[in-house]
């Protein structure tokens, strides 16, 4: 989330001005976001701990007072889900084993973790200000944590936005264009036109070090960067040792070398694994560009972008999934672009970010040493390993393409949760998908990957269903509510086929295409057809096979009822015309 963060809230209560005014100091601590999600859990953790505590020493009255001082002092808003989460709590059974000890552990967990938390995010706890002041509003603080926490998440939308896939290729013109030019000339007098792309390290030549240098700390790159990675939030530094110059090899592409991956989708590095770090190509041009463009496949639209002399083109080395291709348009000049790289890390981790940009340094001088070796190949040995480089590209990139490598870890992180917790992590994925994205639609979103994200989760929940009804379904008997079911499927599948797939996932919506009034059937006849049609599906279920389905069966069919409705009301509050 860009920008800086609210400081204040809204009240209704009878007395706000104590709570509004804690809050004010408390919100303008709490800059991180995800500092506030994990102030958020640890709070919980706290109260958990406090409301146990009540009930095992049997002191209601204790419970009750502290429900009523929040509900008193606290905004409506923030003291209606405080009070749910209190009631959650209060009927979640109690741990019967050394449940005293478990309680106070609870306690004192949560509030060490709560430093700790702010540690790691690089954060101030205004507690410290407080007890150096002698100030009582630590008490305060102390009692109002979870609504101050609560609040910190409603200023957040909820941390929805987090789930909304974001375009983060980067893009923007230089200030250094001298720079740009000396390295142009140097490159002209200094690099033969060879049949294969010619790599130069430029920081190893006196003619391009200082000019790569400048480039490196250019500011509007720096700026570029602050549009995608809040200074908040993320630290960026140069990464010297992984940049080059790159020159396009003269003529076509025929026989399987090195250069032939730069011609195939692919990811240029292998660590998508690392959490919150990204590391960064920036492709800056030093000559007139028109014939080769950089296509990015998870990116809409697809036709691809010419980077042109002293504009930049960036993207996450580890993630993007692109390639480049030819026009039909020539260039008088060999397309040269010099290959900056960043590392982009969490803000105050150093470590952290010298150890991604050592692990990334360290394979792309691999990379580089089997990408030459192979870039003429002679004999079955470089022969072999030039084919193997394009299979291993191959493989990968159509991995990225159609499941994703982080959704590959988030199946699996929820099938080791269990079978209850595999079931609704992977149902109810999608629906989350179409709410944030349909709600928070700025910055840019990265269209490729939220269509593929959303039919895949898609896929994966109508498989779950069709499951569940397989062995629940008797031709002879059931055929009247068959019949039905297909009606509802066939007005979803008809107003879907009338939309087009970019309008059904937004796509007007998101800018990428003019909207379009559409008037065949079913539209123009029932409203929000593709979600009335499924909402007919589901109930029909629901009514038919109430008696056959067990009761987490029951609680499945529901949950996608009332995600529909959910997204439906929010389309017809929110929709754009």
């Amino acid at each position: 989330m860009s920008g800086d963060i609210k400081k204040s809230a809204q009240s209704f209560s009878c007395n706000p001005d104590g709570y509004k005014r804690i809050a004010e100091e408390y919100h303008a601590f709490q800059h991180h976001d995800l500092n506030c999600f994990l102030q958020l859990v640890a709070s919980s953790f706290i109260i958990w701990g406090g409301v146990q505590l009540a009930i095992i020493v049997s002191q209601p009255f204790l419970l009750g007072s502290y429900a009523l001082f929040v509900i008193y002092t606290v905004p409506f808003y923030t003291s209606a889900i405080h009070s749910v989460i209190i009631a959650i709590m209060f009927l979640l059974p109690q741990i019967q084993v050394e449940s005293l000890y478990t309680s106070v552990l609870a306690i004192v967990g949560g509030h060490l973790s709560q430093d700790y938390i702010r540690y790691l995010c690089m954060e101030k706890d205004i507690r410290d200000l407080q007890m150096s002041k002698c100030n009582l509003n630590v008490i305060y603080h102390t009692l109002w944590q979870l609504p101050l926490a609560i609040d910190s998440t409603l200023l957040r939308k909820c941390f929805l936005p987090w789930f909304v896939p974001r375009n983060r290729v980067l893009k923007c013109t230089v200030q250094s264009i001298d720079a740009v030019t000396e390295l142009r000339e140097w490159v002209k007098q200094n690099v033969e036109e060879t049949p294969v792309t010619t790599h130069v390290w430029p920081h190893a030549q006196k003619g391009t070090d200082s000019h790569c240098t400048s480039l490196e700390n250019d500011e509007n790159i720096k700026k570029a960067f602050r549009e995608i990675f809040a200074a908040r939030h993320f630290d960026v530094k140069p990464i010297i040792d992984m940049n080059e110059l790159y020159i396009t090899a003269t003529g076509a592409k025929k026989a399987v070398t090195s250069d032939t991956v730069f011609y195939t989708s692919h990811v240029d590095g292998p660590y998508w694994w690392l959490p919150g770090a990204s590391v960064y190509r920036l492709l800056v041009g030093l000559t007139h560009n028109e014939m080769v463009k950089t296509q990015f496949d998870l990116q809409y639209p697809s036709e691809g972008m010419a980077i042109d002399t002293n504009e930049t083109l960036g993207f996450d080395y580890n993630r993007e999934l692109h390639y480049i291709h030819h026009t039909e348009k020539k260039n008088t000049d060999r397309r040269s672009v010099l290959k900056l790289h960043y590392i982009v890390y969490p803000k105050g981790w150093h470590w952290y970010g010298d150890l991604c940009a050592t692990l990334n340094t360290n394979y792309n001088t691999w990379a580089r040493g089997n990408f030459v070796k192979t870039l003429k190949p002679k004999g079955i040995i470089e022969r072999s390993l030039a084919l193997q480089i394009y299979a291993t590209t191959v493989m990968n990139a159509g991995m990225e393409y159609f499941f994703g490598w982080n959704n590959l870890v988030y199946c699996l992180f929820a099938y080791a949760l269990g079978p209850v917790a595999f079931l609704v992590m992977t149902s109810y994925r999608h629906y989350l998908l179409w709410i944030s994205t349909f709600g928070f639609r700025k910055p840019a979103v990265a269209y490729g990957v939220f269509l593929r994200d959303a039919n895949l989760f898609a896929i994966m929940a109508k498989i779950r269903l069709f499951y569940i009804m397989y062995w629940k379904v008797e031709f002879s008997r059931d055929c009247v509510a068959l019949l039905c079911i297909a009606c509802g499927l066939s007005v979803a599948t008809l107003a879907r086929y009338h939309l087009g797939e970019v309008r059904t996932f937004f796509g007007s919506e998101l800018g990428f295409v003019q909207p379009k009034w559409v008037t065949s059937f079913p539209y123009g006849y029932i409203p929000h057809p593709m979600i009335v049609g499924q909402l007919i599906t589901l109930a029909i279920i629901l009514f038919w096979w109430n008696a056959q389905l067990s009761q987490l069966e029951n609680l499945v069919f529901l949950g996608h009822m009332a995600c529909h409705i959910v997204h439906m009301v929010q389309e017809t509050l929110c929709s754009s015309y």
